[in-house]
């Protein structure tokens, strides 16, 4: 099997980190909501179903149907293998054009997808659209502007510059480099939000230290490694990528009380709410 894979969730979603994470901010933003006994759930860009898996091991819907939906088939098989298939529907679509009729979920999970979402604004009316009104969105993303402070730039540095010098080492051919994703600034997503419809939105954050295991979790995706790595082949990029990471923590690394090397970074989540109907 290879180790490298075009999208992160083969990796990382299945990390302690990600799993902590989405259990800390489901508790918070969708366990005080009361939600139907028999509530419809609509997970977008499900990727292999861990917010799904997640929400189920929660809270006690017996009753619940749940839908993912995303554009990879190959996650959704996988996901349908993890899952089964009572109660749960699994969709291949886009979710900034959702095939979808309106008013159908109580809640709709928008989870470590929306910055990879070209257009956000037209994703999050779509949301809304099939969102019952009084209904809920549920999002969480790491990849804000505000995610990597600027103390610890250098191990971005540092990672970067090392898997350069493997990749040229490699022989590795460099194409023109594409633009850099920009990622937005969380006051960015509050107001998107209103502008889809959205109401009552809350928006929080909060700080995890990332270890090796994830860091380098991530750096095997594909899309991830040719980003930070932009102009080189995204397979090679993945492959060499790890290692700088583990290389750059080690000297870059803050350290834990039991000298373990970490990098903190910061998570957003929100809860926003359809408006009722008179």
């Amino acid at each position: 099997m290879q180790d490298t894979a075009p999208h992160s969730y083969w990796y990382y979603d299945k990390t302690e980190l990600n799993q902590g994470i989405l259990i800390d901010t489901f508790k918070e933003l969708i366990g005080s909501l009361n939600l139907p006994e028999t509530a419809k759930v609509l997970d977008l860009a499900s990727g292999l179903g861990s917010m799904i898996k997640v929400f189920k091991e929660i809270f006690n819907y017996k009753e619940a149907e749940f839908t993912c939906v995303d554009i990879d088939d190959y996650a959704l098989e996988v996901a349908k293998a993890d899952l089964g298939s009572e109660n749960i529907q699994f969709i291949s679509g886009d979710v900034q054009n959702l095939e979808l009729s309106d008013n159908c979920f109580d809640l709709v999970i928008f989870a470590n997808a929306i910055h990879n979402i070209p257009d956000k604004l037209k994703a999050l009316e779509e949301a809304l659209r099939v969102t019952k009104p009084g209904g809920f969105l549920f999002g969480v993303t790491t990849f804000t502007k505000e995610s990597m402070p600027q103390e610890t730039a250098s191990f971005y540095q540092k990672a970067t510059s090392i898997a350069v010098r493997k990749l040229r080492e490699l022989g590795a051919p460099r194409e023109q480099r594409p633009e850099r994703m920009e990622f937005l600034p969380i006051d960015a997503y509050h107001k998107l939000l209103e502008q889809a419809g959205w109401f009552s939105i809350v928006i929080k954050t909060l700080w995890r230290n990332v270890y090796l295991d994830v860091w380098q979790a991530i750096a095997r995706d594909e899309d991830f490694a040719s980003g930070v790595l932009r102009g080189y082949p995204p397979q090679q990029s993945a492959s060499v990528l790890p290692e700088a990471m583990a290389e750059a923590l080690k000297i870059t690394g803050y350290s834990d009380s039991k000298g373990e090397a970490y990098i903190p970074r910061l998570w957003m989540y929100f809860r926003s709410q359809k408006p009722s109907t008179a």
